[in-house]
């Protein structure tokens, strides 16, 4: 017999016996059973739960370990404002569908793993934006949870924090990609975000109360951050519908993606999460169905607003009606001096020869020096024009009636925008303050304010700060909402 042909045949046999050895190995690893999952799947049965339980790495995590993961900790102010919505207040959709699911739609972006550290409530806020981002149709972004965990919770961050805590760096700052910041799952680790592009930013965020029909009809416009309490069977998870019915604190923060109805059975729903333990975990890449009101879950869900943030826009004016009465009020028959402050955006790139012009369609004014200019204009930088825009107000003109001023913005590169902001003729009696976190209550106050025909200005501390007591002494009444 020729030596190759022997060679082959050598081979051939070796690869046989290998195949054999390796399909009585894993014949004899099958037939195994591991009792601490065994055990849990036991009581799973028992309750007549639908859920597979398996060994993940959580499971091997002593109970300390495992909460050391769990690090939502929801504000009591937050927390407060939750307890208080009526859930019949929410805009609900109609003909809601019985089951949606973001992920087999392209809306959800790759599950990540927060390591050892409690920063599960900063994954689920970067997890939601980030699937914003994708159905906003920018493209999937990566962004840097680190940045969050060292620059706004440095030294506690892994202890817990509060997802709007994120967005609120961000929408100030901006997010940086996980190539500058990379994620150490360490809040210790120095915020260095400075040199790095800020590539994603975010306006707002809306609190949607504990509603199954509320939360779906949120999730219908993209993934909302939530929280639940994790117990350590959870660990444990496999696929199927998890279930627990015990009422221990909140402690974890995740994503909804999506739900199904039925998926716990005929008329027994649930919702389809995205975690934040490596898609390794459980055997769904990292995301588990739990059934609606399990655990808690949808407690404190909000959900994040994507807003590009790459123009030049007005960001709030000041009036000098000295030529008048002097009461800081766009009175009838007054020339008002009005400056103006613009705001380069925090993902815009700089902008030189920033000008702008001013104009309003209100019958009531008329436009007496229009432009002003900007100069240059950094990434996040607010800037007055160097001179004043001057207007005067009609003498007939009704107190209280609002007039809507247009800003067209122009810069170098051919960089063209506009911009609106309002203006309330005459004195106004009424401020009402927006100092909650997102939106809250403020839309009610509103409503009720107009339906009684009451002449009101709305300041916004999200955007404009906290209100000063010289501003609070103008206005007869204040409406803290």
């Amino acid at each position: 017999m020729p030596r190759a042909f022997r060679h082959v045949l050598m081979y051939a046999a070796a690869a046989l016996v290998l195949a054999m050895c390796q399909g009585t190995a894993t014949a004899a690893t099958e037939g195994v059973v591991d009792p601490e999952i065994d055990a849990i799947q036991r009581e799973i049965d028992a309750i007549g739960g639908s859920w597979t339980a398996k060994r993940n790495w959580t499971t091997d995590l002593t109970h300390e370990e495992l909460m050391e993961l769990c690090g939502t900790r929801i504000p009591p102010d937050v927390l407060k404002r939750f307890e208080a919505m009526d859930p019949g207040d929410y805009p609900i959709a109609r003909d809601l569908p019985d089951s949606f699911n973001w992920r087999t739609l392209g809306g959800v972006s790759a599950v990540k793993s927060q390591g050892s550290c409690g920063s599960c409530w900063d994954f689920a806020a970067h997890s939601a934006l980030e699937a914003m981002i994708l159905i906003y149709g920018v493209g999937e972004l990566d962004l840097s949870e680190q940045q969050v965990l060292s620059c706004e919770t440095g030294g506690y961050g892994c202890g817990g924090g509060w997802y709007s805590w994120a967005w609120n760096y961000i929408r100030e700052n901006g997010s940086v990609d996980e190539t500058c910041m990379p994620y150490q799952a360490d809040d210790t680790v120095a915020c260095v975000d400075d040199p790095c592009a800020k590539i994603a930013t975010c306006r707002t965020w809306v609190d949607i109360p504990n509603d199954v029909a509320a939360i779906q009809t949120a999730v219908l416009d993209g993934p909302v951050a939530t929280t639940f309490t994790v117990y350590d069977d959870f660990g444990s998870y496999a696929s199927g519908c998890y279930d627990h019915a015990d009422t221990d604190p909140i402690n974890h923060a995740v994503a909804i993606v999506g739900w199904d109805n039925n998926k716990c059975g005929p008329g027994d729903g649930a919702w389809l999460c995205k975690n934040s333990w490596g898609d390794w975990w459980g055997d769904l890449g990292g995301f588990f169905w739990i059934k609606y009101g399990a655990a808690a879950i949808g407690t404190a869900t909000q959900q994040v607003l994507y807003y590009p943030g790459d123009d030049i826009v007005y960001n709030g004016h000041g009036v000098d009606d000295s030529a008048g009465d002097g009461d800081g009020w766009c009175d009838p028959g007054e020339t008002v001096a009005m400056s103006v402050d613009l705001l380069n955006e925090i993902v815009s790139p700089s902008r030189q020869s920033v000008s702008a012009t001013l104009s309003c369609g209100s019958p009531y004014v008329t436009v007496t020096q229009p432009t002003s200019s900007y100069g240059s204009m950094n990434p996040g930088e607010s800037k007055s024009g160097s001179t004043d825009f001057v207007f005067t107000v009609d003498e007939f003109a009704p107190a209280g009636v609002v007039v809507d001023f247009v800003l067209s913005i122009t810069g170098t590169d051919r960089y063209a925008n506009a911009d609106t902001f309002d203006v309330v003729l005459g004195p106004v009696p009424i401020l009402l303050v927006d100092d909650d976190a997102g939106e809250g209550t403020d839309a009610w106050f509103k409503a009720a304010l107009d339906n009684n025909g009451y002449i009101y200005q709305n300041w916004d501390e999200q955007f404009q700060g906290g209100v000063s007591s010289s501003e609070l002494d103008r206005y007869t009444v204040v409406v803290w909402d």
